[in-house]
């Protein structure tokens, strides 16, 4: 009886421990399968880095002026560019984690990524505009569905970034008048337990001219942090017990028997 206790014991031990472990994984813009087609608003990495896991990429809002040149798979991420007509349009871009090969949602332990060469470009004497473009981007659950655990301006050569708000609503705009992606501050970013997240993308309307020059953006590599599958874990227990109940069951008949 003793040693059928024990064995339940480490059996439980081992799979709390499995339970517990969790595993990270790499979107990688530029080597994901199927490869990002360029101007695609509506995209699905499949099983991305071996993690069981699809990534779906959806752009949507006002997508009529956005770039022919994008979305686009480049060195530094996903590569979005728009040339709005007024300064109230926006875009949005929201990224779905489905079971591979289902539309089943899939919850991730955690979600970080950096956006780069958030700026503005002043063409006027005026040090608070109007400016052709200021990037700016909303975080906001009320119309995103979720909100970042943690936002910061990881600043850069440019300079820093403008950010407001805090929790459900968040807003971070650019301060950086050096149109350089390779050097522009930059945006970490992370969320918490979520099978999907977006945010949206234009202009700091009180600031910028009615009608904006081009702008862009750039969305880094993801890492996502996969949990241990619950489901697998329940059966392991099951089958565990099912496996001790036998054992033990069969030695008590045997005894019985022996009587």
């Amino acid at each position: 009886m003793l040693k059928q206790i024990t064995a339940v014991i480490i059996l439980l031990g081992w799979v709390v421990a499995l339970y517990g472990t969790s595993y990270a994984f790499l979107l990688d813009w530029a080597s994901a399968t199927p490869d990002y087609p360029t101007g695609d608003l509506d995209h699905t990495f499949t099983n991305v880095d071996s993690s069981g896991v699809d990534i779906r990429v959806r752009i949507t809002g006002r997508v009529a002026n956005i770039d022919s040149g994008a979305p686009n798979d480049d060195t530094l991420g996903l590569f979005l560019a728009m040339d709005q007509d007024t300064n109230q349009r926006r875009i949005r871009m929201t990224v779905d984690f489905y079971e591979t090969g289902t539309l089943t949602a899939f919850t991730m332990n955690s979600v970080s990524f950096s956006i780069y060469d958030i700026d503005l470009r002043e063409e006027s004497a005026l040090p608070n505009g109007p400016f052709t473009f200021r990037d700016e981007i909303r975080f906001d659950i009320a119309s995103e569905g979720a909100a970042p655990t943690s936002v910061t301006a990881a600043g850069g050569t440019d300079g820093p970034l403008i950010l407001t708000g805090a929790g459900g609503r968040q807003i971070v705009r650019g301060t950086n008048t050096t149109d350089n992606e390779e050097t522009s501050a930059r945006l970490d970013v992370v969320f918490s337990n979520v099978s999907s997240y977006s945010f949206r993308y234009g202009n700091h309307r009180a600031v910028t001219q009615n009608d904006p020059v081009f702008q862009q953006i750039f969305i880094g590599n993801t890492t996502f942090v996969v949990p241990e599958a619950s489901g697998v874990v329940a059966l392991l227990v099951l089958a565990g017990f099912a496996a001790a109940r036998r054992r033990f069951s069969g030695r008590q008949r045997m005894r019985s028997g022996s009587l």
